[in-house]
């Protein structure tokens, strides 16, 4: 869990993490390259997470804004 924006919590729970974790580790042991701890990866993890979410929500905000020139492209 982690706060952004300090109004907004960010929730997942332990078996996306873990899921997510092991999926990083598969592709770090493919190519040979060490890979951090779980609770090192958790920083990395929620990092990526308030990322996505924030890039959505300007998403959101662009697809309902009144002003065209704002929206996407068709």
């Amino acid at each position: 869990m982690t706060n952004i924006d300090k109004n907004i919590t960010l929730l997942y729970d332990e078996k996306t993490l873990d899921l997510v974790y092991r999926i990083y580790a598969k592709h770090q042991g493919k190519n040979n390259v060490p890979f951090i701890k779980l609770e090192d990866f958790r920083s990395m993890f929620e990092e990526q997470q308030t990322a996505i979410y924030q890039q959505q929500i300007e998403d959101m905000k662009r697809l309902f804004d009144d002003d065209p020139n704002n929206r996407f492209d068709n």
